[in-house]
């Protein structure tokens, strides 16, 4: 008598690893999608102008290495929400940041991220 049968418990066990594995490599597929878009650059276009820059009280500075980083209106799902400014060391071998802006292009307006150089 030939016997092929695996246990119930076992059963269950493999059934857990591979849907286990399957939402793994899923959630791997996604996040690599999100971090090649961020790698590129992906642009949002928006309709709604931002709103003027805000006036923000600049603190002491923590270092002499520390660099000034403005604070920005970022979008938000539905909204564009401030973004506080901050003192910031720069990574090595840059000094200048470049500030993050609203491009007006066509009927919308496209945020470009600021970087350091």
């Amino acid at each position: 008598m030939k016997t092929n049968a695996i246990s119930g418990n076992a059963r269950r066990f493999l059934r857990g690893a591979l849907r286990a594995a399957t939402i793994g490599a899923v959630a791997c597929t996604i996040f690599s999608g999100v971090a090649q878009a961020a790698d590129i650059g992906i642009n949002l276009s928006i309709r709604e102008a931002p709103p003027p820059m805000r006036h923000e009280v600049v603190v002491t500075r923590p270092s002499p290495q520390h660099v000034w980083v403005a604070g920005y209106w970022a979008w938000r799902g539905t909204r564009h929400e401030w973004v506080a400014g901050r003192w910031d060391l720069p990574p090595h071998g840059r000094h200048a940041w470049v500030a993050p802006r609203w491009e007006h292009r066509g009927n919308g307006y496209v945020f470009v991220e600021g970087s350091w150089r």
